[in-house]
């Protein structure tokens, strides 16, 4: 999939994620781990549940850089959060899909989850949970790529297990058997050990 397809998917699946999210996002915090995200966007303390531990570190960051960019109300912010996270997670599995399965598998792939229940309900109301789809689309793509041989992908697949378990914990653990398998196989050779003895030299 050429760069232009996927900017072009980013394009159409983001207009179609905030055309269907956005009418039915909630005027406020959803529940009290939104309100707790939306302290530790002035205090990180996980002690003090700012956010609540284990602390998301790196979503707060997240938060926070939005901030910056003018996402000064919580419950915004946390909705650009979702909504961003939830095209990134359709158009990763979009790519991911055809390159891992050829065609389109990808892309229909892609159209599922798009309207899937889980990622439509947590979009509006959990903007940490379509991390998940993220990272761990990003960290198998990633294994993928290590598994086929490129070994500079093998730094790359660490780095997004790194990153992802730093915005979602319990994903480090989670997949870290992918991550383990993909290192493993990305240190062997392809190559046959040795030639045949009758083998013209």
């Amino acid at each position: 999939m050429a760069r232009k397809q996927v900017v072009a998917l980013g394009i159409i699946f983001g207009g179609l994620i905030l055309a269907s999210r956005l009418p039915l996002a909630p005027g406020q915090l959803f529940s009290f781990d939104d309100v707790n995200l939306a302290y530790a966007m002035g205090e990180f303390d996980p002690r003090l549940s700012m956010p609540q531990p284990p602390g998301y570190p790196l979503f707060v960051l997240e938060s926070r850089i939005l901030s910056w960019l003018r996402f000064k109300r919580p419950e915004s912010n946390l909705l650009a959060l979702a909504l961003l996270s939830s095209t990134a997670a359709v158009v990763g599995l979009a790519w991911f899909g055809n390159r891992l399965l050829g065609s389109d598998a990808g892309l229909c792939g892609a159209w599922l989850l798009l309207f899937h229940h889980s990622l439509w309900y947590s979009g509006l109301t959990s903007a940490l949970r379509p991390h998940l789809a993220v990272v761990s689309v990003v960290v198998a793509a990633a294994c993928w790529r290590a598994w086929q041989g490129e070994r500079r992908w093998l730094y790359g697949s660490a780095v997004a297990l790194g990153l992802g378990a730093g915005i979602r914990p319990e994903l480090g653990p989670l997949l870290l058997p992918l991550w383990a398998v993909g290192a493993w196989r990305a240190t062997r050779s392809w190559r046959p050990p040795c030639q045949s003895a009758w083998a013209s030299p």
